[in-house]
């Protein structure tokens, strides 16, 4: 919330301050401003970083709530693992929160077949990889098994395609594996999560050879694990 807000708050709130009152992201702002915005994670896109830019909920374990926040952020495209917690907390939601999502506006896929059969029909998407069919896939590190899912360079690219270069962009690429294989002390799984991630600004960087002068790049680190 500090990185996509401008402003510390309480642990676990997402996107709120130390009140509980909504505040603006950067990715909110800018597509006030006109930008089109992408939010895309290795891990689910309803967890804490990709939710911090769109939803606003003080515990980041609220993860049905915030999913169902990605319709009000108006934003074109999302990406990820799957949905954390799809059905509520306790599964006590019967619709998955995916559902909700399309009916409110967004072609979700699963995949990249469903991905390239629906892009150029809609202006709005939800991309969920293969494996995110699978319902809480908690701290789940793809450890290379999954051969249909993309990887984060990949998803990145498809952020960039899918925007086009007539309108000015914004697009935050988390790599959110790095820190599940650290949570679970996996050290070469780590190890290959930082250089799938290096790839991804890779792609930044080639983006940014082409227009050097309209493009600005970040990378950090919201914190460290293991």
């Amino acid at each position: 919330t500090a990185i996509a807000c401008g402003e510390k708050t309480n642990n676990n709130y997402i996107g709120v301050d130390v009140n509980g009152q909504p505040m603006e992201s950067i990715a909110t702002t800018l597509k006030g401003e006109g930008y089109k915005v992408a939010i895309t994670s290795t891990v689910q896109v309803n967890h804490a970083t990709p939710g911090a830019f769109y939803a606003h909920q003080i515990d980041r374990n609220y993860y049905y709530d915030i999913a169902a926040e990605i319709p009000n952020s108006g934003f074109e495209f999302f990406a990820g693992s799957g949905f954390q917690k799809p059905r509520g907390l306790k599964g006590e939601n019967r619709e998955h929160v995916g559902e909700v999502i399309e009916k409110n506006g967004y072609q979700v896929c699963y995949g990249m077949d469903e991905y390239n059969a629906v892009k150029d029909s809609t202006d709005k998407i939800v991309f969920i990889q293969e494996s995110g069919r699978k319902e809480d896939t908690d701290f789940y590190v793809s450890n290379g098994k999954d051969e249909a899912d993309i990887s984060i360079a990949e998803m990145l690219n498809l952020a960039v395609d899918f925007l086009g270069d007539e309108d000015p962009f914004f697009i935050m690429c988390e790599g959110g594996e790095i820190d599940w294989a650290a949570h679970e002390n996996l050290t070469m799984e780590t190890v290959r999560q930082i250089l799938d991630f290096e790839k991804a600004v890779n792609v930044a960087l080639e983006f940014y050879d082409k227009h050097p002068e309209e493009t600005l790049i970040i990378v950090t680190a919201d914190h460290e694990t293991g």
